[in-house]
């Protein structure tokens, strides 16, 4: 549901009139499989990804992760997870809004619940990963209190890593 666009210092934008409500599904649940599988296929159209080499979803339900999913009404739209890195600290993975839902701030909410959802699992610190060329990605981390730090993992598919403590 949209309300008319408005202009503000040249950038548009639309409101969402219907508030997200968040879920904690486990990576089976349809709406999960839906929103990864839409993920998948995002990032293998937009940077070629090989996605048969993504690490199993199941590392991001309990006892190690969470899987949220945001919803528009009954409808999903937005999703990610976090897994287990190493004692006290979480990653986070397969954060994604799907097309008709961007450029609401679904993502920064998404983003707002993935980090609730960490505190509640007891995780004290969130890293990630991301593309320097993912340019929304880069906006809402560097945006929402994440610094850059050292490469932490050996991703190929990536080129800039972020962590903030909760």
């Amino acid at each position: 549901v949209r309300m008319a666009a408005k202009h503000t210092r040249r950038r548009w934008f639309t409101i969402a009139r219907v508030p997200l409500r968040f879920a904690v599904v486990p990576t089976s649940h349809p709406h999960a499989r839906q929103m990864l599988a839409g993920y998948y296929e995002e990032i293998r159209k937009r940077f070629g990804f090989d996605v048969s080499r993504q690490a199993a979803p199941e590392d991001m339900d309990p006892p190690g992760g969470r899987f949220v999913v945001a919803y528009e009404g009954e409808t999903p739209v937005a999703s990610g997870g976090i897994r287990s890195w190493e004692p006290g600290v979480c990653e986070i993975k397969r954060m994604w809004v799907a097309p008709q839902a961007r450029r609401h701030g679904y993502g920064r909410q998404l983003l707002e619940a993935i980090e609730s959802a960490a505190r509640e699992a007891g995780f004290r610190r969130i890293v990630l990963d991301t593309l320097d060329s993912h340019t929304e990605a880069m906006k809402l981390y560097d945006s929402s209190g994440y610094q850059r730090v050292p490469r932490y993992n050996e991703n190929p598919y990536t080129s800039v890593w972020f962590a903030k403590d909760l």
